[in-house]
């Protein structure tokens, strides 16, 4: 079990009302092989204040126990009011080719997809049990590329998530996965 809830708390910032984070509860077939899909959605949250996620996270917690699922929270902060414009201009494409069936969706998609304007981008880097060994070698590789870009480490279920502000990927040398807008582990059964 995994719980990173104190520790992404304190990478969390509220500056205004426009301002969320979101939360994905995912089933991934790799844990659950009977599922059809790669993963399937439980339930998004939309997380307006530290209070907010706070009075969600035994929810949260409980959802994930009972589907056999995993919580993660993206990072990068989210803008209602972008998101309201990009649905808003994905629906328009909806409904214009006919495909009813997918507005309902839409919110959450846009809000997956769309990162707030005054948001202080964070990237992860995906270290895995095996490339722990090199661990200080790849913070020290970061780092030489820019001073103070490692903000966090964070435990992952099959290792260890730098959480970092971006950099010049040209410039590292390792070959580990480095994703720019992913859900970071909040909680893992």
């Amino acid at each position: 079990m995994i719980n990173n809830l104190e520790k992404i708390k304190q990478l969390l910032t509220f500056e205004t009302s426009d301002d969320f984070y979101l939360i994905e509860i995912l089933q991934r077939k790799k844990e659950n092989p009977n599922i059809n899909k790669n993963a399937r959605l439980i339930k998004h949250y939309y997380i307006n204040s530290i209070e907010h996620l706070e009075s969600n996270i035994d929810e949260i917690i409980n959802l994930c126990k009972f589907f056999n699922a995993r919580a993660g929270i993206r990072l990068n902060k989210r803008s209602y009011r972008k998101c309201a414009f990009e649905n808003l201009r994905k629906l328009s494409e909806i409904i214009y080719n006919g495909d009813f069936s997918h507005a309902k969706n839409q919110f959450n998609k846009s809000a997956g997809s769309t990162i707030s304007d005054s948001a202080n981008k964070t990237w992860i880097v995906d270290i895995d049990n095996e490339d722990l060994i090199n661990l200080s070698s790849i913070k020290e590789d970061i780092l030489n590329i820019s001073k103070d870009v490692i903000i966090a480490e964070l435990p992952s279920k099959s290792g260890l998530h730098l959480i970092t502000k971006p950099f010049d990927r040209s410039k590292f040398k390792h070959t580990i996965e480095i994703h720019k807008d992913n859900p970071i582990n909040l909680y893992i059964i």
